[in-house]
């Protein structure tokens, strides 16, 4: 994400919160794929 003074700045840099959902989105099917991976692995 954009550092705060940077969007001071460049206001369209800022996220949306349909952006914001779909990195959450990502980050949690990664960290699940990750969790998985590695109980497997035990």
């Amino acid at each position: 994400m954009p550092m705060e003074s940077y969007t001071w700045l460049h206001p369209e840099a800022r996220l949306s919160d349909e952006d914001r959902q779909a990195m959450a989105h990502w980050f949690e099917t990664a960290a699940a794929a990750a969790l998985a991976r590695d109980m497997n692995n035990q």
